[in-house]
């Protein structure tokens, strides 16, 4: 299962960048992908470039009213958050990006899942930035960009057959 958070608010999991992606994961690891549709309530943004501001923004618009980002939604090893210890969970595949902005909330929840006993395995995609596998031109154009696309795919399908 994907789950994709503030991203969505600017785009729509139905969209062909989306399926070109999961039907090659869903193809390579002979596995059902589901990608969560989810109502979307922001305008395009005037700038193409992803910043702090932006991803705080997006944050906020995927929560419930009321909610914030320090939330047990979008910090599940923070103090509001029930303890991760107590949650049955399936072996899990934590992927990020090396240069992804939010690479330090992802290696905190990483870490807070390893001290909880959970099953985890750290899959990092090396020199890239927050969703490049979604980048098609970069994928299709880019050596690093392309292998390292190839290289999530592997470790992801290596990870399904494991388990």
């Amino acid at each position: 299962l994907h789950f994709q958070g503030g991203g969505f608010c600017i785009s729509q999991a139905d969209w062909f960048m989306y399926y070109a992606v999961y039907t090659k994961l869903a193809r390579l690891a002979r596995a059902i992908v589901a990608s969560v549709y989810l109502r979307s309530e922001l305008e395009m943004p005037q700038t193409p470039f992803l910043t702090l501001d932006m991803v705080d923004k997006f944050l906020s618009l995927g929560l419930p009213i009321g909610s914030t980002k320090d939330g047990p939604i979008t910090c599940p090893m923070g103090p509001n958050a029930p303890p991760l210890s107590g949650l049955d969970l399936p072996p899990i595949l934590y992927c990020v990006a090396e240069k992804d902005l939010f690479i330090d909330r992802n290696m905190e929840f990483y870490e807070a899942l390893k001290k909880a006993g959970k099953d985890v395995e750290l899959f990092v995609s090396h020199n890239m930035t927050h969703s490049f596998y979604l980048n098609k031109m970069a994928v299709d154009h880019d050596p690093e960009t392309k292998a390292q696309t190839n290289k999530l795919f592997e470790g992801i399908v290596e990870f399904i057959r494991k388990h």
